[in-house]
């Protein structure tokens, strides 16, 4: 089981490693500086307003001419850059409903992983960190031969092992999926087609969502906040543990001196 559950983990791992790598080369790629389809318009008009000042009168109707001209090719430069930005937009807008929806079908293949791997876990949870907890009790307390001791050492590592490859598998893959946001948060939504700002939205929405990754059970996803509740947990317990075996040591102590006196 533990290699299914390796395997699995690395597929997934693999193919939301290249969702994040697909969403920055879209987001981030800029058009060529020296492409022709792309210009800018104002500069553009502005040289060609500089360079017909100062000229004669007697020049007027060349000059005029001249610009009519020269404003009919301005058009038609603005007409293809534009025509360029929408080709631009919309091929960035199918990349997108692409990733989005192979996104959608990796989620649908990880809750069926969790459906296969809810025994697993479970299991593996509900048997380790007792175990780990009945240890602790024991060192501290210090209630338990020597063999008795060993054997529970033995049974915790191999427990211990097992939750902690566990944990940082399944923070290191909910850390992952949530990791294409940095990206999509840099979309420039101005200017942008109604399709556009609807793919850019959804795909916002899911990764703002709720964590997402392996589960224990369908009821606790494993993340970063389920690995501090758990360390947390077993710090606190063997730090109220510690202190009751400090407490019932020194009430000992002073049940010993009271006999004596008497």
């Amino acid at each position: 089981m533990d290699c299914i559950y390796f395997l699995i983990w690395y597929i997934l791992i693999t193919e939301f490693g290249d969702i994040e790598r697909t969403l920055k080369t879209i987001i981030l790629k800029r058009p060529e500086p020296n492409n022709p389809k792309i210009i800018n318009v104002q500069e553009l008009s502005n040289d060609m307003a500089e360079t017909n000042i100062n000229v004669n009168s007697c020049e007027q109707p060349r000059i005029r001419i001249s610009q009519d001209r020269a404003d009919k090719h301005l058009m038609k430069q603005q007409d293809e850059t534009v025509d360029y930005l929408r080709y631009l937009d919309r091929q960035s807008e199918e990349e997108l409903e692409t990733v989005r929806n192979r996104f959608e079908g990796l989620l649908d293949i990880l809750a069926a992983a969790n459906d296969v791997l809810i025994h697993f876990s479970v299991s593996l949870y509900f048997t380790s960190i007792p175990i780990i907890f009945l240890l602790v009790y024991g060192i501290i307390k210090d209630s338990a031969n020597t063999p008795m001791l060993m054997f529970m050492c033995a049974i915790s590592i191999h427990c211990s092992i097992g939750l902690v490859w566990t944990l940082s598998a399944g923070v290191y893959l909910c850390l992952k999926i949530k990791r294409p946001l940095e990206y999509v948060m840099k979309v420039n939504m101005k200017n942008s087609s109604v399709d556009l700002m609807s793919t850019v939205s959804l795909l916002t929405a899911r990764l703002n969502s709720s964590p997402i990754g392996f589960t224990v059970g369908d009821v606790v996803t494993i993340d970063t906040t389920t690995v501090i509740t758990i360390f947390g947990t077993l710090l606190s317990y063997a730090i109220v543990i510690y202190q009751f075996a400090q407490t019932t040591d020194t009430n000992g102590c002073n049940c010993t001196n009271t006999t004596l006196v008497q």
